[in-house]
């Protein structure tokens, strides 16, 4: 049986995230991944990946690139962008990246958040 409220997802992802990256560490190499399954609908494997950190330790922002680049260059894999309304998507490290791999935006999405504001 699989997990079916909110509240269960909710929970799981957080125990699952300080299980894999630990405490006091903001990421892992490790994937924390969301598989939604339903009788004749078609698969849907959703992978979160972490956010480029703004003030980067030393190697830490190759680290995160690496990651990243490993999950974005497949041709089979959509690009999701999550900004808020007052960020500028030019400055956005992941955009950046997405671009690099998918220039056309065949697969980018971006969503805006924080409209209201």
């Amino acid at each position: 049986m699989g997990i079916l409220s909110k509240e269960s997802i909710e929970h799981a992802i957080q125990v699952v995230t300080t299980q894999i990256v630990g405490k006091g560490k903001s990421y892992s190499d490790t994937p924390l991944t969301l598989m939604f399954r339903k009788h004749g609908v078609s698969e849907l494997t959703i992978t979160d990946l972490p956010k480029c950190p703004l003030a980067p330790a030393a190697g830490e922002l190759e680290h995160f690139s690496s990651i990243t680049m490993s999950y974005i260059q497949p041709s089979n894999n959509i690009l999701l962008n999550v900004l808020s309304a007052g960020s500028d998507p030019s400055t956005s490290q992941f955009a950046r990246m997405c671009q690099q791999v998918d220039g056309r935006g065949e697969r980018t999405l971006y969503v805006i958040t924080k409209a209201e504001k």
